[in-house]
């Protein structure tokens, strides 16, 4: 039986080698051991008699020992020979490539040391009366990425990278955050003088907005063909700036309003308040793309490229008012609302890269908008509460733009969550400031009219959370 098994050890070995004996360099063959030479020696004819007899046998064992799944697999086939001598054989192996095969024995005894993971044709070898031959898979990804394939570099819109815990390209996400934001005030107009020394007291410019804070939330749903659905919200941010001056019947509204109005000229105390709100939902069609470093799955480095077009709705609203209080006579109050409601389309770019744990995300935004503008004036009351100025007001269709921008930091706590903190900036050009609609002429057109050239521009913080999966 011993005889038999090296028997057909030898001649299987011998059938391999005239496989490829016509394309293996003269280099090659000089450096092929002695057994494989005299091997390659032998006759045509005996090599297809023993070669049948051997294949014959070795397809029985196949069917009896492999189950049908393992047949199926092209990388794993194991054929259990029954009689195995019990002492270590040196066998026969093939690794380089295919274009290239460099001839070599094992030891059955020594486990096979796993070459690079290139191109690699695992060892021959046998242990425990089992022959095992599968194709080496590359050492460098853990367990956890054998089940994640890798994804091409910038394939179109793969459905997840390989890295697990960044996650990159996900089916479903969401994620909600608290922001702190602060704005702009461009206008610098005059709202209160002094009749005695005609210094500008209280201007636009000197309404410095506090610190607003708001949310924002957001979620994706993978659709087919690799786009996904997002949706998302910002708002809550209402800011507010004040301020007061008091004096002795010296204090008045400019112009000839000012003038005209009773409890406008010659005040004791003078505040004025401006108040503005934004709220922002928009929608957007979203492709992913990207691309990891396989060189260690789950802490190597993975990056995301997501384009996306979408709708986007931003309502912007102010109001300023100026209450003027005549100690003598009563108050009076100059209010005006103004209404931005911006329509239309953007593009965007969001870009992720991942170093384990940490990613870290940056996000542009830019659309052309169609804004439905208006400004309301409430009527003026004057001493004894006669209506001196009724109401006013315009409205007009202007184009505008908005661009944002974002940059955050990602901590994954695990696979799904991970704390999320950044930095946001938003601009919105061509809407109607409330300060820019004062009117302080005295015609019956006064107030009639609608300025939209103004601009604001917001910038603050964030952090939330982020649920990916």
């Amino acid at each position: 039986m011993h005889g038999e098994v090296q028997f057909s050890r030898v001649f299987s070995w011998h059938a391999s080698c005239l496989q490829i004996h016509r394309d293996t360099p003269v280099s090659e063959k000089a450096r092929l051991y002695p057994e494989q030479q005299t091997a390659m020696a032998f006759p045509l004819a005996r090599y297809l008699r023993v070669s049948c007899l051997v294949a014959a046998a070795f397809a029985c064992l196949a069917l009896i020992a492999i189950p049908s799944q393992t047949l199926a697999d092209a990388t794993s086939v194991r054929f259990v020979l029954q009689d195995m001598p019990p002492t270590p054989v040196a066998v026969p192996a093939i690794v380089g490539t295919p274009e290239q095969p460099v001839f070599g024995y094992a030891d059955a005894a020594a486990r096979v040391e796993q070459l690079p993971p290139v191109e690699v044709f695992t060892p021959v070898s046998f242990e425990s009366g089992v022959l095992t031959a599968r194709q080496s898979q590359a050492a460098s990804c853990d367990s956890a990425c054998d089940s994640t394939p890798a994804c091409e570099p910038w394939s179109p819109c793969p459905p997840t990278c390989c890295a697990p815990v960044c996650n990159m390209c996900p089916g479903c996400y969401a994620w909600g955050e608290g922001v702190v934001m602060f704005r702009s005030n461009d206008s610098n107009r005059m709202l209160v003088n002094d009749v005695n020394t005609t210094n500008t007291l209280i201007s636009s410019g000197d309404l410095n907005f506090s610190a607003a804070g708001g949310f924002r939330v957001g979620a994706g749903f993978c659709l087919c063909n690799g786009w996904t659905l997002e949706a998302q919200f910002l708002g809550g941010l209402n800011h507010v700036a004040t301020s007061r001056v008091t004096g002795v019947n010296n204090l008045a509204l400019p112009g000839d309003l000012g003038l005209s109005v009773n409890n406008f000229f010659l005040a004791d105390e003078v505040d004025v308040r401006y108040e503005s709100n934004l709220n922002s939902p928009e929608i957007n069609f979203v492709c992913c793309c990207c691309c990891c470093d396989n060189s260690c799955c789950g802490s190597g480095v993975c990056d995301s490229c997501e384009y996306f077009v979408g709708l986007r709705y931003i309502d912007f609203s102010e109001e300023l008012a100026i209450r003027s209080n005549d100690l003598q006579e009563g108050i009076s109050t100059y209010r005006v609302r103004t209404y931005n409601n911006l329509y239309g389309g953007q593009i965007g770019l969001r870009r992720r890269r991942c170093w384990g744990r940490w990613s870290l995300e940056g996000t542009g935004k830019a659309g052309i908008y169609a804004n439905d503008a208006s400004q309301v004036q409430d009527p003026i009351y004057d001493f004894p509460n006669i209506q001196y100025r009724s109401r006013r007001e315009a409205e007009d269709t202007v184009a505008a733009f908005a661009g944002e921008l974002n940059l955050s930091g990602i901590y994954h706590i695990n696979d799904i969550w991970g704390i999320r903190g950044g930095y946001n900036l938003l601009w919105i050009e061509g809407v109607a400031l409330a300060p820019d609609q004062l009117d302080f002429t005295d015609t019956a057109l006064s107030g009639t009219t609608i300025d939209t050239n103004g601009s604001v521009f917001f910038h603050g913080a964030s952090i939330g959370l982020e649920a990916r999966y």
